[in-house]
């Protein structure tokens, strides 16, 4: 019996994919060499097969080893660019998003996606819930922003290389994501020429926050050197571990006024309101909440405070108001150059009373002579500037320029000297500040010191110098985006404490408010320091080796005994 069609044709099939069938196979010479073709031709074919299967998936994997695949996420953080305030800003966004489930950040840079990632991973070991995604691209490019997903995003972060021309790489960025009709997502955005901020605040509209990152460094500078402590006040309420600042997205308080509330919270300490998409702080205790506005809140996180109608009885016996110190002019010396001098001196006359002085040191002659001529136009009422050519790398010259005798040091980081790296600029930074201690100590002279650098992990090699206050510039700046790409709103905040004109973070003596050397409660505190219109956000008190100790929110019936140069963290207008 012949066998029909299907026969054969499953014959061949079964030579054609397994050449060992072969073998097997008896029969008229014709039938070995149509069977000895069917299996020559069935190994080429199939070879063919392999090799254009394993072509594609070896091209796929290569694909996703240069992070060039598309990433398919909703709710996430897209951050744009690479630099050092990566780090920070990263660990930052995973203590705040500790709490919940799947959280992503997608990163986009030029870098290789596998080093960005070996990087991350050196520097950052604990992600809790969170998952970092690397992809290599052009930030400028509209393809290349389509990998990360910007559409679907929660806010969209723009890193600035700090370079000369990275204003324009930051605003082609903007350009290229509003291109791909991005509606309603915020963008941060760093950006240094504070000139422009006008014309591009009006150019991208009310979704783009542009963070003036010199600007921003400079202000910080100037409020922290005047207050001793005031950078760990700071660096606490920017950062997401503590407390910070929210905004509560849903409360029943209509018609009531903001001093009613302020005493009514349990777990936070209201500190403004939320109003059509603007923020007023340290409002008049008279102002009524409308039917849609929100509590702005000081608290350890968006769901550790709520309303209490229990009352915590309040000592009136142990508040003490008296009249706030008038301010009396300052000398105020720098030591170093950077281009945001300019700026640290506008703002040094805007927070300094009338008849203060600021002399400025530094061996870049040319550089102090380009600072003179840019402030040439400014309306400096209150501060009087002189320059002076010279090193400060020893104790005789420090010794001439009579430092003993200034209230406030600032010791600046070059940090924009492209001849060193940061890490050598810091070195230096450190040096100068140890040789400024050593002279101050051997005078017994308080003076407040405060120094600028670039990396956190070298604040703890200058502790021993026992400088009043550190600024990290990257830090100050890296926590700031962080926060503003958690919740937008707390932008216009920023703005206002960081204003001479506006309100701003104090640290006051406590006998400014209640008597010393009797126990109070935190609730007797917060009702003592409105009574000046000012809102209490905790204490600094010395412990006995001679440190600050900072407790902000503390509960409001805990129980304090304040000494003499105890102080109270404010809001306040003056």
């Amino acid at each position: 019996m012949h066998p029909g069609v299907l026969s054969r044709i499953w014959w061949s099939f079964m030579r054609i994919i397994d050449p060992g069938t072969i073998t097997g196979d008896v029969g008229t010479g014709w039938a070995m060499v149509i069977s000895l073709f069917a299996t020559i031709g069935g190994i080429v074919v199939f070879s063919i097969l392999v090799g254009f299967l394993s072509n594609k998936i070896t091209d796929k994997l290569i694909e996703l080893k240069k992070g060039r695949s598309l990433v398919i996420e909703k709710n996430h953080i897209v951050i744009l660019g690479w630099s050092e305030r990566i780090f920070i800003i990263l660990e930052e966004l995973i203590k705040a998003n500790e709490t919940k489930r799947h959280h992503r950040i997608v990163i986009l840079s030029s870098m290789d996606s596998t080093l960005m990632y070996d990087q991350i991973i050196e520097r950052i070991k604990i992600f809790k819930s969170t998952k970092v995604i690397c992809r290599t691209g052009d930030v400028k490019s509209i393809l290349d922003l389509n990998i990360v997903s910007p559409g679907t995003a929660r806010s969209i972060i723009v890193l600035s290389n700090l370079s000369s021309v990275a204003d324009s790489g930051v605003v082609k960025t903007i350009l290229a994501l509003q291109y791909n009709n991005i509606k309603g997502i915020p963008i941060i955005a760093e950006i240094l020429d504070t000139d422009s901020l006008p014309l591009t605040n009006v150019a991208f509209g009310r979704c783009v926050y542009l963070i003036p990152v010199y600007d921003m460094i400079s202000r910080f500078l100037v409020q922290v050197v005047r207050q001793d402590g005031l950078s760990d006040v700071y660096s606490e309420v920017l950062s997401f571990k503590g407390s910070e600042i929210y905004i509560q997205k849903k409360s029943n308080i209509q018609d009531k006024s903001f001093k009613d509330i302020l005493f009514s919270y349990k777990g936070g300490i209201p500190i403004g309101i939320e109003r059509n998409g603007k923020v007023i702080l340290n409002p008049l205790d008279s102002e009524i909440f409308r039917p849609d506005d929100k509590v702005v809140i000081f608290s350890e996180d968006e769901e550790s405070f709520n309303l209490s109608n229990k009352k915590i009885p309040i000592d009136r016996n142990a508040i003490n108001i008296k009249p706030t110190k008038e301010a009396v002019k300052e000398k105020t010396l720098i030591l170093g150059w950077s281009p945001s001098l300019p700026l640290i001196i506008k703002t040094t006359n805007e927070f300094s009373p009338k008849g203060s002085t600021l002399l400025i040191v530094s061996d870049m002659g040319e550089a102090l002579v380009k600072t003179e001529e840019d402030i040439k136009d400014l309306s400096l009422k209150n501060i009087k500037v002189t320059y002076k050519k010279s090193t400060y790398n020893s104790l005789k010259i420090l010794k001439n320029l009579k430092a003993e005798t200034y209230d406030n040091i600032i010791l600046v980081n070059n940090h924009f000297d492209n001849d060193s790296t940061s890490e050598e600029k810091d070195a230096q930074t450190l040096i100068n500040l140890l040789l400024l201690r050593k002279y101050l100590d051997d005078l017994d002279t308080d003076v407040n010191i405060t120094t600028e650098m670039e990396y956190p992990h070298n604040q703890y090699l200058a502790e021993r110098a026992k400088v009043n206050d550190f600024i990290i510039s990257s830090k100050i700046v890296s926590m700031i985006l962080a926060q503003i790409s958690q919740e937008p709103l707390i932008y216009s905040i920023y703005q206002d404490l960081f204003r001479a004109t506006g309100r701003e973070l104090y640290l006051k003596e406590a006998s400014e408010y209640v008597q010393l050397n009797k126990e109070i409660n935190f609730a007797t505190v917060l009702f003592a320091v409105y009574k000046k219109h000012h809102i209490a956000l905790g204490y600094m008190t010395m412990n006995d080796d001679g440190h600050n100790v900072l407790v902000l929110n503390p509960e409001r019936n805990s129980i304090c005994r304040f000494k003499e140069r105890d102080r109270f963290v404010v809001i306040a207008e003056e």
